[in-house]
């Protein structure tokens, strides 16, 4: 008998073992040693001999590379007495096609990321040419993994402890042979372990984290930082709207439209985030912000109690001063006359003092206008206030009192009139007299003042007094005071007749000269004039120390009666 064992241990001679001799080989019985044993396969016959039952020859490499792809071997042998064994035979497969494998992505961009390697990452890929259940070899961080072919597919799991421990770089390989023994090409894929998450800001928005009136009518920038890499997507959201832009050079930015800005309530939390290019989520930037669109209002005080800066306040700093609803520390901006002044808000009110010397070069109309705006930048309307600067000085005079400035004793009977004129100085406003002691006020009216001051005060008038007047205009510039000395003389004077040639008698001697007329007065001044009144006839003279004295006519003194009075006054 003889058998044809089994070749290249599977009957398969694969694309390795035809690099090389192939031994085919068998087993006889009763076959004496040395008895040839012929062989033929794909149409050429080889020979060996019997040795102690079996048989062996080499089939040369380049015969075993042009076998076709299915054969069969043939052997016969004969024994000494020449009896033909039972031929053999064995079909045996010739294939010399290597499967393919190859890797799948892993992690659907080759990158395992932080979240990844939380749980376990699969590793697969195809292959073609291997039969189903042919193991598949894959080494990944000095591990070796098994898995098999299924349907031209396989796939294990890597446990996440194994992913964790991956370094940053890694090179995965595969192997598989196909059931003839045929080896793939090693696969290879590179993959990355970036397991590092990126960092991402939101930089500080409109300045402030404030947006105002002004900023809203127009698209607000957002922007901020990342160390994600350029073109990774940055995702915005913003009341409830989301915006999305990409990242370049370290920044990202998006400007939020006019009207959603519009629509944002008064305080608003902006939420930034973004994936590194492996997929690692940053921590969400938050940044909260207020929408304040409500302008402040101010208002500027009454300045110098009256809106008029006269020329004694001018003589030192003029506070001006307001209100605000602006916060505390904000710039107040004041302009006057062509100077600016600034000062800060404190508890709704604003100040600041403008020099002396500002004051004064002021114009006679002023216009001071005041500006503030809110810590969110919102301006207040303009204020103004219209202010006078009046250093013109009034003039008050009094006019002479009782035609003489002496109040005697028939004019102290009845009111006595004081009154005087002004200049600059508006009609109502008032003129305040000062009289012995006494005050008394009046009105300006059409450039006059007048008071009657009463009989009984004019009556306890001593006898040399001092009139002070006083007034101010609308300004409050006062005038220089005005001041007018008065006598009260209520003394009677006293007057008498000396007597008349000698014996009051006239006689026909001493008519035909001039009759001298004469007497005396007490309390009557020099020069004060004496009437005298004779026969229906008025005669004056003048007292000179304290007489008087004229010459009655001689044709007047012959026309008198014979009786007649003289009167003398004075």
């Amino acid at each position: 008998t003889i058998i044809i064992d089994v070749v290249s241990n599977d009957d398969i001679i694969n694309a390795v073992e035809d690099d090389t001799d192939v031994t085919i080989s068998g087993t006889t019985t009763d076959a004496e040693d040395g008895q040839t044993v012929t062989v033929t396969l794909h149409g050429q016959a080889y020979t060996t001999t019997v040795t102690g039952g079996t048989w062996s020859f080499d089939l040369p490499a380049a015969a075993a590379q042009a076998l076709g792809t299915t054969e069969t071997i043939t052997a016969d042998v004969s024994d000494a007495a020449g009896n033909p064994a039972v031929q053999a035979t064995r079909d045996i497969i010739h294939d010399v096609t290597a499967p393919t494998i190859t890797i799948d992505i892993v992690s659907t961009d080759g990158i395992i990321n932080a979240i990844e390697d939380d749980t376990d990452v699969t590793i697969s890929g195809t292959t073609t040419g291997a039969e189903d259940g042919q193991t598949i070899t894959v080494v990944l961080n000095g591990q070796t993994y098994n898995t098999t072919v299924t349907g031209g597919t396989w796939s294990f799991d890597l446990p996440a402890a194994a992913a964790q421990a991956l370094n940053v770089m890694e090179t995965i390989t595969a192997d598989v042979s196909d059931v003839a023994g045929n080896p793939a090409t090693q696969a290879t894929r590179d993959i990355i372990h970036d397991d590092t998450a990126p960092i991402i800001t939101i930089d500080v928005v409109s300045t402030d984290d404030i947006i105002n009136e002004f900023e809203q009518n127009s698209g607000v920038t957002i922007s901020g930082t990342t160390d994600a890499e350029d073109g990774q997507t940055v995702t915005v959201t913003l009341n409830g709207q989301t915006y999305t832009t990409t990242v370049a050079g370290g920044t990202w930015s998006l400007d939020v439209p006019a009207l959603d800005v519009q629509a944002l309530d008064p305080n608003e939390t902006i939420t930034a985030n973004i994936s590194d290019l492996a997929g690692n989520p940053a921590i969400q930037a938050i940044r909260d912000i207020e929408h304040d669109v409500t302008a402040p209002i101010i208002t500027i005080d009454v300045v110098a109690l009256d809106d008029v800066i006269n020329a004694l306040e001018d003589d030192t700093d003029v506070t001006i001063n307001g209100t605000t609803d602006a916060e505390d520390g904000q710039t107040v901006t004041v302009v006057l006359n062509g100077q600016t002044y600034t000062t800060t808000v404190t508890s709704g009110t604003w100040t600041l003092a403008v020099p002396a010397a500002d004051a004064q070069a002021l114009d006679a109309l002023e216009t001071i206008t005041a500006d503030v705006s809110d810590i969110a930048g919102n301006p207040a309307i303009q204020v103004t206030r219209d202010i006078e600067h009046d250093v013109t000085v009034p003039t008050i005079t009094i006019n002479v009192v009782a035609t003489d400035d002496i109040i005697n004793a028939v004019e102290d009977d009845n009111d006595v009139t004081i009154n005087g004129t002004t200049t600059d100085v508006e009609d109502g406003q008032m003129v305040t007299v000062t009289l012995n002691g006494q005050t008394y006020t009046t009105t300006v009216s059409g450039g006059t003042w007048s008071f009657d001051l009463p009989a009984a005060d004019a009556q306890a008038l001593g006898t040399t007094r001092t009139i002070i007047a006083d007034v101010s205009n609308d300004a409050g510039n006062p005038a220089v005071q005005a001041t007018r000395d008065v006598e009260h003389d209520a003394i009677a004077p006293t007057i008498a007749i000396n007597v008349v040639s000698t014996d009051d008698i006239i006689n026909a001697l001493e008519d035909d000269t001039d009759v001298t007329i004469s007497g005396t007065t007490t309390g009557a001044e020099d020069g004060q004039t004496v009437t005298v009144v004779l026969n229906g006839q008025i005669y004056t003279t003048t007292v000179t120390g304290g007489t008087w004295s004229f010459d009655l006519p001689a044709a007047v003194a012959q026309a008198l009666d014979a009786l007649e009075t003289i009167t003398a006054d004075v």
